[in-house]
């Protein structure tokens, strides 16, 4: 703790504000509520230095395809053939970005659970959600743990991984974990993994085989391995998210497409959105462009996996800038096609 003087001093400007953010990473029928302290850290200038990357969807699919594949050949042409059931570890890593030291001296105002008296902040030592740099630190840590565990960094992107003896192939997005393998070595890597952080995991396997769950779900999406391989969908919490959020849950009226093409921009009909032709140029409200624009994400997620989605994701993505009341309608109207 330095007195909020000092650190103001050493930092060239205040201390970093904090909030408790609370999240159901459930539903309504089996909440699962999550409260984490987050910094906001605004205001600030982007730095290339701060950069975090993400894998392609293209990879998780690749883990998905190879977990059904009996045999096939590397970019060498060596030939390979599965003699065991392959099986896929989800490993989610608890408050991942506690883990990773901090990389800038930063001092944060202390919230009243920390019992500090009055006038003084906290210098962090770790990482915290809502700095800037969070996520590119967690990412360093993965890659020293990893590279002591002797897997090789992807080359075209950081977030795959392979281990060549053990034959273990890992994508990383954030702190969730999907690894693809054998039996023995994924509990040799999650037995590892738990060395370092503190991790929930899980064993994802084909009907039949023991000690392993059928269905799960991993980055949004819902994941059912059957015997006549595995399904991926969108989570349908998602879109019931986009429902209850735009209040069309009890809305007359029932649509059967996303979105209707707009023929002219001086010709808007209720066929194509929900907004009231008189309005459709004026903009929104803050509040309700805060609306749009979240739910509008939210579709553009879903439309990884639902191709009826896609088009209408195009159309939204127009008003992302300066959301209008057509736009609404538009973003309403696709509210209803999910209900």
């Amino acid at each position: 703790k330095k007195p909020i003087e000092e650190a103001r001093k050493l930092m060239g400007k205040a201390p970093i504000s904090v909030k408790w953010v609370d999240v159901n990473k459930g539903d309504d029928e089996n909440p699962n509520y999550r409260s984490r302290l987050v910094a906001r850290e605004i205001g600030f200038k982007a730095m290339a230095v701060f950069f975090a990357a993400m894998p392609p969807y293209s990879a998780l699919k690749c883990i998905f395809a190879l977990a059904m594949t009996a045999s096939w050949r590397d970019l060498r042409g060596n030939y390979y053939s599965v003699k065991e059931q392959l099986l896929i570890l989800f490993v989610d890593v608890k408050r991942a970005h506690f883990r990773s030291p901090a990389t800038r001296e930063l001092y944060v105002e202390l919230p009243e659970e920390a019992g500090a008296p009055p006038g003084f902040v906290g210098r962090l030592l770790q990482s915290m959600y809502g700095m800037r740099d969070a996520a590119y630190n967690w990412e360093c840590e993965v890659l020293r743990a990893l590279l002591i565990l002797e897997f090789t960094q992807g080359v075209s992107n950081p977030c795959p991984y392979f281990h060549t003896k053990r034959q273990l192939r890992v994508e990383i997005h954030g702190d969730d974990f999907v690894v693809l393998g054998l039996r023995a070595e994924l509990v040799w890597l999650d037995a590892s993994l738990k060395e370092y952080w503190d991790t929930k995991s899980e064993i994802f396997g084909p009907p039949g085989e023991t000690q392993c769950v059928h269905q799960a779900r991993i980055l949004g999406r819902l994941v059912t391995w059957k015997r006549s391989g595995i399904e991926l969908e969108a989570d349908p919490r998602l879109a019931e998210l986009v429902v209850k959020s735009l209040g069309v849950l009890n809305a007359n009226g029932k649509v059967t497409t996303p979105i209707v093409k707009e023929k002219a921009k001086s010709t808007i009909s209720e066929a194509t959105t929900d907004a009231p032709e008189d309005d459709s140029d004026v903009d929104v409200d803050e509040e309700e462009a805060t609306l749009y624009r979240s739910n509008a994400m939210r579709i553009n997620f879903l439309g990884q996996d639902r191709p009826e989605l896609q088009f209408a994701c195009r159309e939204l993505a127009k008003g992302m800038k300066t959301p209008k009341q057509r736009h609404m309608g538009m973003l309403k109207r696709v509210a209803r096609f999910l209900r």
